[in-house]
């Protein structure tokens, strides 16, 4: 309530109290906020390692964006030694919850070859998995990495983007995103002029 002024006058400091308050008591949500507080430096001191230490108990009891943001935290070493393993084992779980933003990053991961293989077959799967679970803003990037490869490339993507729909979020029968130039419905532009 007093984090985002509903009902009463927005307080930072009386939400930060109340929020630390239900953490200390192990409420996972609580303590991803508190995490988070402390990651933006909003009423506390920016602190890198106190908000990885409080998304780290929330994301232990499985809250979604407490293990896509400690993700993040070790793709990028801020609060925690960057750990390429460690991020790609948060960002998955979050993912196997439908979190479109860790699936987004996990198909960047593949696309640059930061902290796996380079591979544009397994990271244009990812985008696509992101895109039907919310991060539709990846639509421009998936389109330029799906220009990029071949027909077999593409087809292999396809045949990719099932298997981790299976398995990752549990859907046996996805849907490649509308607009997909995986299947097809895009013209590849003319780079020649």
């Amino acid at each position: 309530m007093h984090y985002d002024g509903l009902g009463v006058a927005k307080d930072f400091a009386k939400a930060f109290d109340w929020l630390s308050r239900s953490a200390q008591q192990g409420e996972p949500i609580a303590q991803s906020q508190v995490g988070l507080m402390y990651f933006v430096g909003e009423y506390v001191e920016k602190n890198d390692v106190e908000a990885a230490a409080w998304r780290t108990r929330a994301a232990e009891q499985g809250e979604v964006s407490a293990q896509y943001a400690l993700g993040h935290m070790y793709l990028y070493g801020l609060g925690v030694s960057a750990d390429a393993n460690a991020a790609l084992q948060w960002l998955t779980l979050a993912g196997e919850k439908g979190n479109g933003y860790a699936l987004g990053t996990i198909g960047s991961m593949f696309l640059n070859g930061k902290g796996v293989r380079r591979d544009r077959v397994t990271g244009l799967a990812y985008l696509n998995l992101a895109i039907i679970n919310g991060y539709g803003e990846l639509r421009v990037i998936r389109d330029v990495v799906a220009q990029s490869l071949s027909k077999k490339g593409i087809k292999e993507a396809q045949t990719k983007f099932q298997e981790l729909a299976a398995t990752i979020v549990g859907d046996s029968r996805p849907s490649l995103p509308t607009g997909n130039v995986i299947v097809g419905s895009s013209p590849r532009p003319n780079l020649a002029r």
